[in-house]
């Protein structure tokens, strides 16, 4: 029935639905690395900026970052160009952080997107959004994720800012005012929740945003995070492997857990009809293993993200995996200078995806199933 509802709503936005249905039929294929050479993109996530406004306790992300100065970052011109090239494939273009709106030339990339006719989809912490909330809506940006984490003293609190919540619902009712003038049913408003200790038992008043009018859906995600035990088994598979740190921040004791699951199930009961999802939503048993035996494979699922998505740094480095947040996997660099036919130019994102390198990272991912250790806490594998 929850899902029945977010279809619902997702047939007011054609466009959008359209793609979502075109990427879940995609990822129903049998991915291989032998489809390297002739790889093209279903997603293109577009890391503009990893500065942050905020400190969100569970976030993956260097709580240092929003005091990292960025001294070498793609410009508008080199994101022309990377969009001229993929404009073919037609893929959707997600852009995300750190916090996109920190970004000066956002407008202006984000027109560059939908002058190509391309989806897209922005991911935000809600606290800049209501500035561009106008701009968002006339160039008919299709998707809009906020990150709201649960009532405004517990989203307060785990975002290390006062004002967080304010200024996140502020920006929602903006957007949904500015959708209501314009007669547009775009963007598709989503509001995100990370299921954590700091939020159990609080999250009954993001579901109920949804009686607002002003949002499409909530979407309750459970945390995704390296263990120390992941990374030694990975390590022992992988001699020699580039050493990825734990995320560090606290996962669910078995009685925190417990409490957390029965609100979950007590909300998805009592809102049954509302357009609001849990992510992953398994077995309660599973979800015990999930947290107390992280290293265990949950499902045999071969993870398509490395396969059909690709992450872009603001430096402009290319991640093999779009959830490399360390940026451990790297497959090339766009702003890298190659020669061709003995003229030196900038590589292409072609170039990198279809290449040597790209090739061995997915012929070593086929060889251990299509996931490795440090794979089974991600999200990707319970979307394949």
């Amino acid at each position: 029935m929850r899902n029945f509802a977010v279809f619902l709503r997702l047939l007011r936005t054609p466009r959008l639905l359209s793609k979502v249905a075109q990427n879940r039929f995609m990822a129903n294929r049998t991915y291989r690395s032998e489809m390297t050479p002739g790889r093209k993109l279903q997603l293109l996530v577009l890391i503009v900026t990893r500065r942050c406004n905020l400190r969100c306790r569970m976030c993956m992300q260097d709580h240092n970052a929003h005091l990292r100065q960025e001294k070498e970052r793609i410009g508008l011109d080199e994101y022309k160009k990377l969009l001229d090239e993929v404009k073919g494939w037609s893929p959707v273009i997600q852009m995300t952080g750190g916090e996109p709106f920190i970004y000066r030339e956002i407008d202006a990339l984000i027109e560059m997107v939908k002058e190509r006719n391309l989806v897209c989809m922005i991911n935000t912490n809600g606290t800049m959004l209501q500035k561009h909330a106008g701009v968002i809506v006339d160039l008919g940006v299709e998707k809009v994720t906020v990150s709201i984490e649960g009532p405004p003293e517990v989203h307060n609190r785990i975002c290390d800012f006062d004002r967080a919540y304010e200024l996140a619902l502020s920006g929602i009712q903006a957007l949904a005012e500015a959708k209501k003038k314009r007669r547009s049913p775009y963007p598709f408003i989503d509001v995100k929740s990370v299921i954590t200790p700091a939020n159990a038992g609080r999250l009954e008043p993001v579901v109920k945003l949804l009686d607002t009018g002003w949002i499409q859906m909530v979407d309750f995600v459970h945390m995704w995070f390296l263990h120390p035990a992941q990374v030694e088994i990975h390590k022992k598979l992988n001699p020699g492997a580039d050493y990825y740190p734990p995320h560090e921040f606290p996962l669910f004791k078995q009685e925190e857990l417990a409490y957390a699951m029965k609100h979950i199930r007590e909300l998805q009961r009592r809102y049954s009809h509302y357009p609001f999802i849990v992510f992953p939503d398994i077995p309660d048993d599973l979800m015990r293993s999930y947290y107390s035996d992280p290293a265990k494979r949950l499902y045999r699922n071969r993870c398509i993200y490395p396969y059909e998505t690709a992450r872009i740094l603001p430096n402009g480095d290319v991640l093999a995996c779009p959830e490399d947040i360390a940026a451990k996997a790297i497959l090339g660099n766009i702003r890298d200078r190659t020669i061709h036919d003995r003229t030196i130019r900038d590589r292409s994102l072609t170039d990198v995806i279809q290449g040597e390198k790209a090739q061995d990272f997915l012929e070593k991912l086929d060889k251990s199933g299509g996931a490795w250790p440090i794979c089974t806490r991600c999200c990707g594998i319970f979307r394949s």
